[in-house]
């Protein structure tokens, strides 16, 4: 994505501007840049990413996505990269990006070369991790025997060959603190 007159962005106080639609997967995907950062007290420069008609899509959607954000060095002739993390996309969250990506200052500086004769060029990927639903345990472990879960576990002594071991990863979906007396 090129943008000549880059500057007329922030003198317009253009917000966001929106890449046109493009495919990675069966998915459609949009690139929104934030000239003027993704908050009001914000002086950088932010780039996220939006699945693009969701409206489309069916119930229950999710998307796991690998991104990445390019910005062209005019003056070396290459590309510096920004590698996002893997991120669910969902009809709940259907925008994930990189705020405070680079700094306004830095990316207009003339020497730095990322903006030329007020164009700056821009590239994006889109990496669609297919992965296969698993079924979640619908119980939680417990060592009592009058709670839900397996009332005993097996000892790594006491597995055979025949076992395996299952690695699991945890998640802390949220914390419910209560307030202190007053």
């Amino acid at each position: 994505m090129k943008i000549q007159c880059f500057s007329l962005l922030s003198n317009y106080a253009i917000d966001e501007y929106e890449s046109r639609v493009f495919e990675s997967g069966v998915y459609k995907w949009k690139l929104i840049i934030y000239p003027n950062g993704d908050t009001d007290e914000d002086y950088t420069f932010s780039v996220s990413f939006s699945i693009a008609d969701i409206d489309y899509l069916p119930a229950g959607w999710e998307v796991n996505a690998i991104f990445a954000f390019f910005i062209h060095n005019q003056i070396k002739d290459n590309y510096v990269c920004f590698r996002g993390p893997a991120r669910r996309f969902n009809a709940v969250i259907p925008r994930w990006g990189l705020s405070k990506l680079i700094s306004k200052e830095t990316l207009m500086e003339p020497t730095n070369g990322y903006v030329a004769d007020d164009n700056c060029v821009f590239g994006a990927e889109v990496l669609v991790v297919k992965s296969e639903r698993v079924n979640e345990f619908t119980r939680w472990f417990t060592s009592s025997c009058t709670g839900w879960g397996f009332h005993e576990f097996v000892s790594i002594a006491d597995m055979t060959d025949d076992c395996c071991f299952v690695e699991i990863e945890i998640t802390l979906q949220a914390v419910v603190l209560e307030a202190p007396e007053i």
